[in-house]
């Protein structure tokens, strides 16, 4: 791989300006953007056609990249009909207070068409919305769960799930989606007394921590629902456009499913919060304040875009050599 390649491509990305780069299928697609990650070190946006495509990169990433630096934001399907959370809403949340926490730090974010689909709360939102505690620290406790509430987090009697907290006299029980285990915040009056994690299971109590941090259970849990992941990259970020022509068709069938879906749970007189769609157009438009690598195998599927570079990166397949060492050796 010329060294070159990926350095102009850096620097054009550094100035604002799209790039255009063909020819790259496999691991050496993603070879190259960890490459132009370690150089640019920065956030890329990867964006692929399908979930399958999303966990197929995420994997060969893997062999480039360490894996707490790869985070997947796919789409939430028919979110208003969701009771349980899953790993999708999981590293959705993750995604989104890895770009507000650690804006400068290098990551790649794999992301679907159905991840775009619906606006989220915003940056300022989200912010406003996380709450810390400290152990030792002064805290109303009636107060903390109500912004619970308005957090989209579901009180239950026993936590066992991301998304869910209890009470129990001054004992809360909370499962951030951000956190990999559930903790136990135990108050003495409006203090915080302690702060430790627990298993959902067993119900004991383990590790003791200082502080805890809170990020909303539910990026579209909101009134006012106008922005979208872009909105949350910082701005040296960069976005990795795969085979555009196949995303955004994929783009436009998630639309008239989710559409067929209303009419649907309408007409059998279901009720519904329907969340706010963004139209194919308006995402087209928010792509071009960033800067862009198109990538296709064939140049012909990439649409008419002004790019300060277009390079064609030509591969050749490894010759088999069936476990005969001395042939591997050779060469």
């Amino acid at each position: 791989m010329n060294l070159e390649i990926l350095q102009r491509t850096t620097r054009c990305l550094q100035n604002k300006e799209n790039v255009i780069l063909t020819g790259l299928t496999g691991s050496a697609r993603s070879f190259v953007l960890s490459e132009i990650i370690k150089i640019a070190h920065g956030k890329m946006l990867c964006l692929v056609g399908s979930e399958e495509k999303a966990y197929d990169l995420a994997r060969e990433l893997q062999g480039f990249l360490e894996r707490e630096r790869i985070f997947m934001f796919l789409g939430r399907d028919f979110v208003f009909m969701k009771e349980n959370y899953s790993t999708v809403e999981t590293g959705r949340i993750l995604t989104l207070q890895e770009c507000l926490l650690h804006p400068s730090r290098s990551a790649v974010i794999i992301a679907t068409p159905a991840a775009f689909l619906y606006n989220l709360i915003s940056p300022a939102q989200m912010q406003a919305a996380t709450v810390e505690l400290h152990s030792g620290e002064e805290q109303e406790l009636e107060e903390l769960l109500k912004k619970l509430v308005n957090s989209g987090y579901n009180r239950v009697i026993t936590v066992s799930r991301p998304g869910e907290f209890a009470v129990r006299g001054g004992i809360l029980d909370i499962f951030p989606p951000a956190e990999k285990e559930a903790l136990r915040v135990e108050f003495f009056g409006d203090f915080i007394d302690s702060i430790r994690r627990f298993n959902t299971d067993s119900q004991r109590s383990g590790r003791k921590e200082n502080l805890l941090r809170i990020s909303p259970a539910d990026e579209l849990y909101g009134d006012k629902l106008e922005s979208t992941l872009l909105n949350y990259l910082p701005a040296n970020a960069s976005i990795f456009l795969d085979e555009a022509r196949d995303f955004y068709r994929a783009y436009e069938k998630n639309l008239r499913r989710h559409r067929e879906f209303i009419r649907e749970a309408k007409h059998e007189g279901k009720i519904i919060h329907e969340p706010v769609v963004q139209e194919l157009e308006k995402l087209q438009e928010t792509l071009k304040t960033r800067p862009v690598i198109y990538h296709s195998f064939f140049p012909g599927n990439i649409p008419q875009v002004q790019v300060a570079m277009m390079e064609h990166i030509s591969q050749q397949e490894m010759e088999p050599f069936y476990a005969n060492l001395d042939i591997f050796y050779s060469r």
